[in-house]
């Protein structure tokens, strides 16, 4: 086990010593080579700084075929009929009914 770390250390070593020998050899690298100029950075701030939803030109109605789009839409007041089929009620006729104690509304903590 002993021999193992010791062969595991030499070879963090190597490849360390590896890494930083062409950084030292090619000198000090130009600060100016890899810092935006402020005209730089006022341009790419701007999209940081929109408060505009990033969202509001990537409506799938414009990118999706339109037989892929007509398959993903849907009628509401179809949507609703099926529903009460589903569950066999409505909701409205059912509040109040099977636990007439809780009344709706909001709760907090307290009550």
């Amino acid at each position: 086990m002993r021999l193992f770390n010791i062969l595991i250390n030499h070879v963090f070593i190597f490849f360390t010593v590896i890494s930083i020998v062409p950084v030292a050899l090619a000198g000090r690298v130009d600060p100016e080579s890899y810092l935006p100029r402020p005209d730089e950075l006022a341009k790419y701030k701007t999209a940081f700084d929109d408060p505009r939803s990033m969202m509001d030109g990537l409506h799938p109605s414009k990118f999706l075929p339109p037989e892929v789009w007509a398959k993903l839409q849907w009628d509401i007041d179809e949507m609703k009929s099926l529903w009460v089929e589903i569950i066999g009620f409505k909701s409205p006729d059912v509040v109040g009914k099977i636990a007439p104690e809780i009344k709706p509304g909001k709760y907090t903590y307290t009550d």
